[in-house]
């Protein structure tokens, strides 16, 4: 009994030092999964990123079969419309490349060597939407694959000008959203789209010269409609085609167009000028013009300065 007892002593101080030693290993594994979850944290909220998780974005999409779609990210409503359009769809390229199917317009960009955002200016120009960003197939997953899908899409090759860190966080409000609050359009349903014989005597889709009211509710940006924005338009491009667009795509946008000003032709780009943070930015992410936060003239909440170099791309 007396040589049991020792040797059960013995087993117990044997056992102490391994204890011991478990528990350093814990400390150190709980001490790095921390750093690691406060360095992912740093960098999810401190990286530039186009989209930060709670106002409307727009996404416009360049589908493999030839045809295309938009989708629009609410999270006021806690919504997710996809416009789904025909890839037989007569549109107007951007960069002054005329008009062709939907269908040719990534062939066109690649020959043109052209990046995503002549995909995303086509669709501007076109529809009049408001678009804040560009991408293909993959984005598509995000908001309506299932959970494999959407983190398959995270390292897909697929071009966009999204992120990483943006397409984390439009997957986590994907998985946010009930299906509800998930809407699917394909925009031949509409009366956006008539079915007409297309200059290369095949049927096809001409889009309408207005936006259907119950189309551009889903557009409309709630906090720029808010602040009653008058809105001024100075054209230096030489043309109206472009500012039309551009003044319609702002008004689908909430704000109003109070004024267009022809100015001489002037070689430049384009620039969006004002006090509204919100407005301004949104307004020069969807045209990519340079944003200055300032007052701008005549006493006009947005000064839109376009230019030659503007209409040259768009």
């Amino acid at each position: 009994m007396k040589q049991s007892r020792l040797r059960l002593r013995k087993l117990k101080l044997s056992q102490k030092p391994k204890k011991k030693k478990s528990s350093s290993k814990r400390f150190l594994v709980l001490g790095i999964f921390v750093f690691i979850i406060f360095v992912l944290g740093t960098i999810f909220f401190i990286l530039p990123n186009s989209w930060n998780g709670s106002s409307k974005i727009s996404l416009a999409i360049k589908k493999s079969d030839g045809g295309g779609a938009v989708i629009v990210l609410d999270p006021q409503t806690s919504s997710i419309t996809t416009l789904e359009i025909p890839k037989d769809t007569l549109v107007s390229a951007a960069n002054q490349l005329g008009s062709w199917k939907l269908s040719s317009i990534a062939k066109l960009g690649v020959d043109q060597a052209l990046d995503g955002s002549f995909f995303k200016n086509t669709i501007i120009k076109s529809f009049k939407f408001p678009i804040d960003n560009w991408g293909g197939d993959s984005l598509l997953e995000l908001v309506s694959g299932n959970l494999f899908k959407k983190i398959s899409s995270l390292v897909s090759s697929d071009p966009t000008d999204l992120s990483f860190l943006d397409r984390v966080r439009i997957i986590l409000y994907s998985v946010s959203v009930t299906n509800n609050g998930k809407t699917n359009i394909n925009l031949k349903d509409t009366s956006f789209l008539k079915r007409t014989k297309l200059p290369d005597a095949s049927l096809g889709w001409q889009i309408g010269e207005s936006i259907p009211t119950s189309l551009q509710s889903y557009f409309t940006n709630t906090t720029i409609q808010d602040e009653n924005l008058n809105v001024v338009i100075n054209n230096a491009t030489g043309d109206s085609e472009e500012v039309d667009v551009v003044g319609s795509s702002i008004e689908t946008l909430g704000a109003n167009i109070a004024s267009i000003q022809t100015l001489p032709k002037a070689d430049s780009d384009c620039t969006v000028k004002g006090l509204s943070q919100p407005a301004v930015t949104k307004i020069g992410k969807i045209l990519s013009c340079k944003m200055m936060f300032q007052k701008g003239s005549n006493n006009f909440d947005i000064e839109i300065n376009l230019g030659v170099k503007f209409k040259e791309r768009f």
